[in-house]
């Protein structure tokens, strides 16, 4: 139910439904001639352009309403009152018009959960491969997209650039290392030009890397000497553990509203998740 079918002019069409088919449905048709479309398109020249989708679920969305359009039609058409051809035109106008936003609306909706799905399948692939090399034209070739649109991906809903993101998995890598006691106090950490070397990213990289890991108090640089773990904090690792929560928290915030759930439906459903817990 709410889905509509377009075809272009020229494109075979057969019945996308067998005749024998058990389950009920209404199937409204609307043949529109070329002519009409040219009109149209004198009028408004968004009509001339390709409007990119060949289906749209309307169901459960702002264009469920064009299934009564077309419903409104048949029926003027059907019942042949006085000044229905006048209807039926109009209706055909408002219904076209309809449509062409809607496949607009549609186009840019299906561009964002598309971006939104790539950027999750990016994230899985680096977090189960984040201790191997990797690189943005790796990546790009393993899921065959442009190196540009994952930059642009990372920067459009994370706000951070493709290595960016990579050094920061690491980090937090290395700080559940540190937490979970895998890397004991004054356990020794690779040099930063043998790390550089090992990953083949630049060895600034890595010494930033280092830096923010000292800065936060889960290493010490002994001059000469190298990086060591540092003696365990409780309230720091604590502290760490609430920032990756309120992380988690926010990107779940961010999907939510990237679906069209809105504060309040959120907010619902972190409070019944907690009950259940």
């Amino acid at each position: 139910k709410g889905d509509i079918i377009l075809i272009r002019p020229g494109v075979s069409h057969r019945p996308l439904l067998r005749k024998d088919l058990s389950v009920p449905y209404r199937r409204d048709v609307l043949w529109v001639s070329t002519d009409l479309m040219e009109v149209l398109a004198q009028m408004d020249e968004e009509h001339a352009d390709d409007w990119g989708v060949n289906l749209l679920r309307t169901k459960g969305t702002q264009w469920e309403f064009l299934c009564n359009l077309f419903h409104e039609g048949v029926k003027e058409s059907k019942q042949k009152n006085p000044g229905w051809r006048s209807m039926v035109l109009g209706n055909t106008i408002q219904l076209l018009t309809e449509l062409m936003r809607a496949c607009r609306d549609g186009q840019e909706l299906l561009a964002g959960r598309e971006q939104t799905a790539l950027l999750e399948r990016i994230m899985a692939y680096l977090e189960d491969n984040f201790a191997e090399r990797i690189t943005l034209a790796d990546t790009a070739s393993h899921f065959y997209v442009s190196e540009s649109t994952i930059t642009h991906t990372f920067h459009s809903e994370m706000g951070v650039s493709f290595y960016r993101c990579l050094t920061q998995l690491r980090l937090i890598h290395a700080k559940t290392l540190i937490r979970d006691g895998e890397l004991k106090e004054n356990d020794n950490l690779p040099s930063v030009r043998s790390l550089a070397k090992e990953l083949k990213i630049s060895a600034l990289t890595v010494k930033k890397a280092y830096d923010n890991l000292e800065a936060e108090g889960f290493t010490v640089t002994v001059h000469g000497k190298g990086t060591y773990v540092a003696a365990a904090n409780a309230e720091l690792l604590l502290e760490e553990q609430k920032k990756e929560v309120e992380a988690d928290l926010e990107m779940a915030i961010q999907k939510g509203r990237r679906c069209g759930i809105s504060d309040e439906d959120i907010r619902t459903l972190f409070e019944m998740i907690l009950e259940e817990r």
